[in-house]
C-alpha cells in the first residue's frame, strides 16, 4: 500500500509539475507577433531625432554629407522618412554601384535574441543543473545522502517528492524553452 500511495504521489508530482508548461507551450505555439499600433515616423541619428528628410537632410549638409549618399547607405532608416525617396534613390543607382563604404548603423541581428546566444545558453545550462541537482537528492539512497551530509539522511518522502517535481517542472521548462524559442 505504501509502494502505490508512492508511485501515485510520484505521478502526481510529475503531471503537475508538467501540466503548467505544456500551456505555456500550446499558448506559445499559436502566438502571433503583434504589430505595432503606428508605424514609426521618425528616426533617431547621432543622437538626434529626425522627423523629415529635409531635416536630416541639412544635418547632413551641415557635416559635409549628402542625404542621398546617406540614403543608399541606410536604405531600411531611410524608408521611415521617405519611403518614396528610398525607391527613387534606389532605382536610380546604377546596377553594381554598392552603397558607399563605411560601417553600417542599420539595425543587425542580435546574439542576445530570445534562445540565443550566450545568456540564453548559460541560463539553460543552470536550469538544467538545478533540475539535476534535485534529481539526484529525490532519487539517491539515504545511505549516500548520509556521505555528504549526516543529517540528510532524514530526508522525508515529501521532500523527494517535491524536488522529484521541481527538478522535472524545471526540466521542462528549459525543454520548451528550447523548442519554442
Amino acid at each position: 500500500m505504501r509502494r502505490i500511495r508512492r508511485r501515485v504521489g510520484i505521478t502526481a508530482a510529475v503531471i503537475i509539475s508538467v501540466l503548467p508548461w505544456l500551456v505555456v507551450a500550446w499558448t506559445l505555439a499559436d502566438a502571433k507577433p503583434s504589430q505595432p499600433a503606428q508605424q514609426p515616423d521618425s528616426i533617431v541619428w547621432a543622437g538626434r531625432v529626425f522627423t523629415s528628410p529635409e531635416e536630416l537632410g541639412r544635418w547632413l549638409r551641415s557635416r559635409g554629407a549628402s542625404y542621398d549618399t546617406w540614403l543608399l547607405a541606410h536604405p531600411r532608416s531611410g524608408a521611415i522618412l521617405d519611403p518614396a525617396g528610398v525607391q527613387q534613390a534606389l532605382a536610380a543607382t546604377p546596377a553594381g554601384v554598392a552603397a558607399p563604404a563605411g560601417r553600417s548603423t542599420e539595425p543587425a541581428a542580435s546574439a542576445s535574441a530570445p534562445g540565443g546566444g550566450t545568456f540564453g545558453l548559460a541560463i539553460e545550462i543552470c536550469g538544467l543543473l538545478v533540475a539535476a541537482s534535485l534529481l539526484a537528492l529525490a532519487a539517491a539512497p539515504a545511505r549516500l545522502l548520509a556521505l555528504i551530509r549526516p543529517e540528510w539522511a532524514e530526508v522525508s518522502m515529501e521532500l523527494r517528492v517535491a524536488a522529484l517535481g521541481v527538478a522535472v517542472s524545471v526540466g521542462t521548462g528549459v525543454l520548451v524553452g528550447r523548442v519554442v524559442g
